[in-house]
């Protein structure tokens, strides 16, 4: 996505696109096409997956719209880098969280990618989540 941070005076919110964002590691929602990432315990679903100590990566491969997409990661990664990863939402560094006060230190706005719709994202978002909670469920059965 083409993006113009052009007044810094206008809330993030106010872009057209905007679906959410990051700010240092919690996901804040603006748009319901992202809604259910809520639900998602990650650092749950990390640990579950990482429990063995010799398991260095994990792959899963996610039906969405417009094909099959293998979504990779390891043990310390953050849900932040599964979302970067669907083609239907473009992440934006945020060029100004510098501003925002003592303890902040990154921010990842999170944007419906060019070519995609709302429906796309909403439909990505979930496999995404369907995928993780019916590995969460298949993992506590075994």
């Amino acid at each position: 996505m083409t993006f113009s941070y052009d007044d810094p005076e206008k809330p993030i919110e106010e872009y057209a696109g905007i679906l959410g964002y990051f700010l240092d590691g919690h996901l804040t929602v603006i748009d319901n096409a992202i809604k259910s990432l809520e639900t998602i315990d990650f650092i749950k679903y990390r640990d579950q997956i990482f429990d063995d100590p010799d398991k260095q990566i994990h792959e899963i491969i996610l039906p969405l719209k417009k094909g099959k997409l293998s979504v990779v990661f390891d043990w310390s990664d953050d849900l932040l880098t599964l979302i970067g990863q669907i083609p239907s939402i473009d992440l934006i560094n945020d060029p100004e969280i510098s501003n925002t006060g003592p303890g902040y230190s990154s921010g990842i706005s999170l944007f419906i990618a060019d070519d995609s719709t709302l429906d796309d994202v909403c439909s990505d978002v979930s496999s995404l989540v369907n995928y993780i909670l019916q590995e969460c469920h298949d993992s506590r059965r075994t």
